[in-house]
């Protein structure tokens, strides 16, 4: 049987840098289904959405462990025009460019020019860039 994973690019703001998340299993039930419906609740896409990340205490039969809780925003919920241009074009660029997605997997980026400064280019300079979230809430 193979496991189900559940895949998040999140852009931190405003700093414009990325991250990715994968949950399974008490992920999944713990933090990915919890914001799949907030997603549904705002009846919008995924990246028109501001959220804030904070972690949990957790523990199952293997031991304890930390799990993620994602919330709406408390006091920015929404993401103003330019960030939500921003992630709408970061979201269909690495839904269907090759070279954004692999972006994430190296630290070379081929066929991007300094002089490139459409929204896709963008996207794939900034998720090249390595981010270490820092030990407390992350508002995305």
């Amino acid at each position: 049987m193979a496991t189900q994973f559940y895949d998040y690019v999140i852009v931190l703001w405003p700093s414009r840098q990325f991250i990715a998340v994968s949950y399974k299993s008490t992920g999944i039930t713990a933090t990915a289904k919890p914001l799949n419906g907030l997603v549904s609740e705002r009846g919008t896409d995924i990246y028109e959405g501001r959220y804030r990340m904070t972690s949990f205490s957790d523990k199952n039969a293997k031991g304890n462990f930390r799990s993620a809780m994602i919330v709406n925003h408390p006091t920015a919920p929404w993401l103003t025009d330019e960030e939500a241009e921003f992630t709408k074009a970061a979201f269909h660029a690495l839904k269907t460019d090759k070279r954004a997605a692999a972006a994430f997997d190296r630290d070379v980026q081929e066929g991007v020019s300094e002089a490139d400064d459409s929204p896709e280019a963008a996207v794939r300079s900034a998720a090249a860039a390595t981010v270490t979230a820092p030990d407390k809430d992350v508002p995305f």
